[in-house]
């Protein structure tokens, strides 16, 4: 891989990511939680390129292709794959204050519950819980982010009262989240299928203007989507047809999941002015020390 296109392909995970992290720091997963499940993925990934078929993964391999060392790969092959519980190492520094408020008896009232903590104080105070728990040296910060996101409250007489234990607070439905995930899934699994196998590429098209006027938006987005339902429904049609799909019956067959998408995306641009090729060329000054020209 020449450095241009390693550039090229570095610059694209930054523009898929993005979104993805502006999702993760609204629900309260922070830098470090990231990179240890990316590095999850780094682990599980190569060691289905490297093992081609083998009862057991090649460590040593694995380690070469990912840079990661062995005893930490190892630890990675044995957790669950499907289980984020894995990744909560690093955690979102607030996310760290929630956890311990919820879990560490000090913290708790009379009632074995998370206590209304003063703000400030030396032991049994949100303040001590910050500097212990978060690493952080202001507690006005964290405090800032939890009240954000609707995770404590600030009472009349000053102090912290605990009200979730997650920052994650937004109104996801868990369904539609890993709805969300599969689609991104199948879209990105497809776009580098095109670019790996061209000679076999699947179907993806985008049309796209840059200069739609505001007005005209209600109209194009009812036409779009009512002519993305007609589509849809005829693919359907073609998908679900009796005999082009496998029957179940008492031994596996094989099969293929194929599916189509159609999405529509937005984004807010400036349209810069035309260039006249009239431009003012500069006026030339006057020599000092000397009248100008008679």
């Amino acid at each position: 891989m020449s450095a241009t296109l390693r550039d090229a392909v570095l610059r694209l995970v930054v523009r898929v990511l993005e979104p993805l992290v502006r999702l993760l720091l609204e629900v309260g997963v922070g830098a470090g939680e990231m990179t240890r499940l990316i590095r999850g993925v780094y682990v599980r990934v190569a060691a289905e390129r490297v093992s081609r078929g083998a009862a057991r993964p090649n460590i040593s391999r694995i380690a070469v292709v990912t840079g990661l060392a062995r005893p930490e790969i190892r630890a990675l092959l044995e957790a669950p794959p499907e289980s984020p519980h894995q990744y909560n190492w690093d955690r979102h520094r607030a996310e760290r204050v929630l956890h311990a408020w919820y879990n560490d008896p000090t913290y708790f009232d009379a009632k074995g519950r998370p206590a209304d903590l003063p703000l400030k104080g030396p032991k049994k105070s949100f303040a001590a819980l910050v500097k212990i728990h978060s690493g952080h040296p202001l507690p006005g910060t964290i405090l800032e982010e939890l009240e954000r996101a609707k995770a404590v409250k600030v009472l009349d007489d000053g102090k912290v009262r605990f009200l979730s234990r997650t920052l994650a607070n937004a109104e996801y439905n868990a369904e539609t989240v890993q709805a969300v995930g599969e689609r991104t899934r199948d879209l990105l699994t497809t776009l580098v299928h095109n670019l790996t196998d061209p000679a076999h590429a699947r179907f993806e098209r985008t049309v796209a203007s840059v200069t739609v006027n505001a007005h005209e938006l209600p109209r194009i987005r009812r036409d779009i989507v009512n002519q993305g339902e007609a589509f849809l429904s005829a693919a359907s049609d073609l998908l679900h047809w009796p005999a082009a799909n496998v029957v179940p019956g008492d031994e596996p067959k094989v099969a293929t999941r194929i599916g189509v998408t159609v999405f529509v995306f937005e984004e807010p641009i400036v349209v810069p002015p035309r260039k006249t090729g009239k431009e003012k060329a500069p006026r030339k000054a006057r020599p000092r020390g000397g009248p100008g020209p008679s």
